[in-house]
């Protein structure tokens, strides 16, 4: 086995949106071991952001999504400048995307990268 590193497609929230576009399992992170998220554009003073799963076999903005928990408290992506890893459970998940507490008031974004596992052919 080997393992490399790449960058994932960002999670956006749009101007005026709450919730941003949706990663997949089986278009991003199936083959991931971690996941690292890096808050790139995420300030709006006073207002919260979270990460939301989903176990629907198609994940799309009508899917039932969960705030996702760590140690028994909401998990909080990284603020502007820092970096955190998604809890490795949550990589279960067959949908993630961020919700902010009320509508952005610009383009916020989350810069990702994941560490992945491949197998190796003889």
């Amino acid at each position: 086995m080997s393992s490399g590193t790449v960058k994932l497609q960002d999670l956006l929230i749009l101007n005026t949106a709450v919730v941003s576009n949706i990663w997949t399992a089986r278009g991003v992170y199936e083959d991931a071991e971690d996941v690292i998220l890096t808050g790139e554009n995420v300030t709006d003073g006073v207002l919260t952001y979270t990460l939301e799963v989903t176990d629907d076999l198609d994940p799309t903005a009508a899917s039932p999504w969960s705030t996702l928990q760590d140690a028994g408290a909401d998990f909080v992506p990284p603020l502007q400048g820092k970096s955190k890893a998604i809890p490795r459970a949550a990589l279960a998940a067959t949908g993630i995307r961020a919700r902010i507490s009320a509508a952005a008031t610009a383009n916020r974004n989350f810069g990702a990268s994941k560490r992945y596992v491949a197998a190796v052919a003889f």
